[in-house]
């Protein structure tokens, strides 16, 4: 048979470990969200440069693709723009 003040102590222990328990993960997320909380952040005009140089280099595509079609042309390749007829 189970003594009163057995019975006690079995119902503290039933409450209090599931209590604690709770109160230890609660304590380990609130340290997990201020270690996250520090972690340092890209400046936010990271993403306008990023945005900005890979505008530039479309332009950059574009404008070798256009050179490319012109010497794929060729009217007459040894003569350069600027270069007399004649010696």
């Amino acid at each position: 048979m189970i003594t009163p003040p057995e019975l006690l102590v079995f119902g503290i222990t039933i409450v209090a470990v599931p209590s604690m328990a709770y109160l230890g993960i609660r304590a380990a997320l609130a340290n997990i969200r201020k270690m996250e909380a520090e972690i340092p952040r890209p400046p936010s005009d990271a993403d306008d440069r990023l945005a900005r140089l890979e505008h530039e280099v479309g332009e950059l595509q574009e404008r070798l693709d256009f050179a490319e079609r012109l010497l794929a042309q060729g009217s007459d390749p040894a003569r350069l723009p600027g270069e007399r007829n004649g010696p």
